[in-house]
């Protein structure tokens, strides 16, 4: 046996050797210690490095337009099917942000992206109750998990973590907030606050109040489960929760969410915008794709439409259409010629209809102008040929390839000024002034002026390039206008704001584009009941014209003043001939209330006439400077360089007396014109062949036509006074020709006549024995 001195060396050893031993251990724990924390930092060093910062912008967003004060007004589904409509913070209201950060993040504006309370709170809740109850994500990392979303593993919480650390050094705390909010899930294919409060409470995001903004960050955390529209209450208990918390928080008083509380829970789906359809397909189409990824201060795409003036243009559209068959549509714009902003469009004012072609937008379309284009070569005649408003012209038949242009209400004028030939829309005075202009050269006016589907050569068009020969498009007709408007300064419709109309371009002789204008400015035009209340709204003077295609398959409208310019359309969009599409008689009770509305009480001020254009005192016929002989005279403007000097040759001293020497193309419908005057005048008028005309023969022998116009029911032809046939509508008589002067009559079934003399000699005297003369047309 051990005795006692063995027993405490013994004693003394071991516990010598258990300090050893416990120092050891505590010194290698420490070293481990160490080693943790060093290989800790490492990690958290290398995953810095490693890692990317996160890139919270560069997903698909709706496209969305906006008008011209910033509000939404057409929305569509972004490339990934869902609606997502980002705003800016501004833009979610007062209540949205404030509940967001205390509902879900409290410490949102002091932490670097990761809540270390929260986080540590975490893991011991989750150790004591041996599952996740709790992940500790802030706003920060939810908006890293938003922009790439990955597996629910603690890899994944890691990497978030150090990504949501960079995400906050990049970016500002409102920044991420406004990206999150912009972001989130809200049930269904709803995708930010924006969309979901359109959706559920059918209002933006900026108007929500205060149980609003709580029922929708409740769908935070269940955008299935708390959906008020499936789910009513659930979604009204989740809220109620929501505020009791807020109140809790001190975030709100306990008056404010009791009020909240009394709110309804929303259980209808409110509708996005998609007014202006077709201005905004058209603005998709011209847009790139990647305009529809998020971009920081991108929230939409700002156009230059006015909302009401857009919600009065299809008002008054409508209402033109309501007492007409479902094919016939309408379409319109409006623009402001200072900018050539668009501030309103209409492409197909009945798009919603199931009818043939209503989806087409018409004011992007070909259609023919009809006499829309007429001042456009006034315009040119006035600027390069000598022309004036006051000139005359004859408004009689002639020979446009074998049939002679007829004016809308039937009847020829005879001698008409160039003002009142182009404000009355006259068919035969418009196809003379273009013979003059020549049509290559009127061509190249027209495109300079935006008509770019005109793209064949003169000899194509012809006559009927001043009939509405050629195709235009509204958006055309807008911007030609506009130009005419700002005195021949280009002007491009554009929807887009601040466009710069860039260096001014003058295409149009500023003088000539005066005249054009001065002979249009005449309100007289309206119809009876329209110039009334135009007049005693005191506007002033509106500069119009129409245009009424062939067949009656377009009616058109367009009028301007220095400020805007609205061009209004009506037809079938498939083409077809309608019975009553008249431009000004269709368009003007949809035109008076739009410029009432565009001038409210202001009155319209055109500028003083530019420099080249001077005044003078010509003959109230002719249009020339004023002769000794002219009965009296008339102030009247010409463009100075190239103006006439001669006096007038109309009127003349013959035998003592003061007689008219009217040139050829009025001479013979002068001499048979009725002293009764206009009204007079209607009725029949032979077309073929023309008064006074004089027919060249060769030696083959041929015939003459014999046509006529405004007849009624059967015609009976007479040739040098003796019957020769009679016909029907469609039929023409056909009359063999020989030398010498003759006259041709008719008689129609209501006893009116007409009669013409004319000529037919041989073209070369060696023909004169030959039997049989032909016609030569000129």
């Amino acid at each position: 046996m051990m005795n006692d001195a063995g027993l405490g060396q013994a004693s003394i050893i071991r516990n010598f050797l258990r300090r050893v031993i416990v120092s050891k251990s505590l010194t290698t724990i420490k070293r481990l210690g160490r080693c943790g924390a060093i290989l800790a930092a490492a990690m958290l060093t290398g995953s810095w490095l490693v890692l990317p910062a996160p890139d919270p912008g560069g997903f698909a967003v709706s496209p969305t337009i906006l008008d011209n004060r910033g509000h939404l007004y057409h929305a569509r589904l972004s490339a990934d099917e869902e609606w997502l409509l980002p705003v800016p913070l501004s833009a979610m209201g007062p209540w949205l942000p404030k509940v967001a950060v205390a509902i879900e993040d409290r410490r949102f504006g002091s932490h670097p992206g990761v809540d270390f309370l929260a986080l540590a709170r975490a893991m011991a809740q989750n150790l004591t109750h041996g599952r996740v109850v709790s992940g500790a994500s802030t706003i920060t990392v939810q908006t890293v998990r938003l922009t790439t979303p990955r597996p629910r593993t603690l890899l994944s919480k890691y990497v978030e973590f150090i990504q949501a650390l960079k995400l906050e050094r990049g970016h500002a705390k409102d920044e991420i907030l406004e990206i999150y909010l912009n972001r989130a899930p809200f049930g269904g294919n709803l995708r930010g606050a924006e969309a979901a409060a359109r959706f559920y409470f059918d209002k933006s995001a900026a108007d929500l109040s205060l149980g609003e903004s709580t029922l929708l960050v409740a769908l935070l955390r269940g955008p299935s489960l708390y959906r008020p529209d499936r789910h009513p209450e659930v979604a009204r208990q989740r809220r109620d929760g929501l505020l009791d918390l807020l109140v809790e928080r001190g975030v709100v008083t306990a008056a404010e969410a009791a009020q909240a509380k009394a709110e309804p829970i929303a259980g209808r789906q409110g509708q996005l915008p998609r007014r202006a359809w077709h201005l905004a397909e058209s603005i998709f189409k011209e847009t790139p794709p990647d305009t529809w990824r998020w971009t920081s201060g991108r929230y939409g795409l700002k156009t230059t439409l006015d909302r009401r003036l857009q919600e009065l243009l299809e008002l008054r559209l409508n209402q033109g259409l309501a007492d007409r068959p479902g094919r016939i549509t309408g379409a319109g714009a409006i623009m402001d010629n200072r900018t050539g902003a668009i501030l309103a469009y209409v492409g197909n004012a009945r798009r919603t209809e199931r009818q043939s072609g209503h989806w087409v937008d018409c004011a992007d379309a070909p259609r023919s102008p009809g006499s829309a284009l007429k001042p456009f070569i006034y315009l040119t005649a006035f600027a390069e040929k000598g022309l004036t408003p006051a000139s005359l012209l004859a408004d009689t038949p002639l020979r446009l390839s074998g049939q002679a242009p007829r004016n809308f209400d039937e009847y020829y004028r005879g001698p008409v000024s160039a003002q009142n030939a182009l404000a009355e829309s006259l068919n035969a005075p418009a196809v003379r002034v273009l013979r003059l202009v020549g049509p290559d050269r009127a061509l190249v006016v027209l495109r300079a002026a935006g008509f770019d589907y005109a793209r064949r050569p003169g000899s194509y068009y012809g006559d009927s390039l001043a009939l509405g020969g050629c195709e235009v498009s509204l958006r055309q007709l807008l911007g030609a206008y506009g130009t005419l408007a700002r005195q021949g300064l280009r002007v491009t419709p554009s929807w887009r704001p601040g466009t710069a109309v860039g260096e001014p371009q003058q295409i149009f002789s500023a003088g000539a584009a005066w005249l054009t204008n001065e002979c249009l400015k005449d309100d007289a035009r309206l119809p009876a009941e329209l110039r009334l209340g135009w007049r005693q709204a005191g506007l002033g003077d509106l500069a119009f014209k129409t245009g009424t295609s062939h067949g009656l398959r377009d009616a058109w409208l367009a009028a301007y003043t220095p400020e805007y310019t609205v061009v209004l359309w009506l037809g079938d969009p498939t083409g077809a001939p309608q019975g009553d599409l008249v431009g000004l008689r269709a368009l003007g009770p949809v035109l008076v209330p739009l410029m009432r509305h565009l001038y409210d009480g202001r009155s319209i001020r055109w500028p003083d006439h530019p420099p080249e254009v001077a005044a003078y005192d010509a003959c109230p016929v002719s249009g020339q400077p004023v002769g000794p002989y002219c009965p009296s005279s008339q102030l009247a403007w010409r463009l100075a360089a190239g103006a006439q000097s001669h006096p007038c040759r109309l009127h003349a001293l013959q035998g003592g007396q003061v007689v008219s020497l009217w040139p050829p193309e009025l001479a013979g419908f002068m001499a048979g014109r009725p002293a009764a005057g206009r009204e007079a005048i209607r009725g029949p008028v032979i077309t073929s062949p023309l008064p006074g005309g004089v027919i060249m023969l060769s030696a083959e022998g041929g015939y003459l036509p014999l046509r006529c116009e405004g007849t009624r029911g059967l015609v009976h032809w007479f040739v040098d006074d003796e019957f020769y046939e009679a016909a029907g509508i469609g039929r023409t008589p056909i009359l063999p020709l020989k030398p010498g002067r003759h006259r041709v009559s008719l008689i129609d079934a209501q006893s009116r006549r007409a009669a013409v003399d004319f000529t037919v000699k041989y073209a070369r005297e060696a023909d004169r024995d030959r039997q049989v003369p032909v016609l030569t047309f000129e």
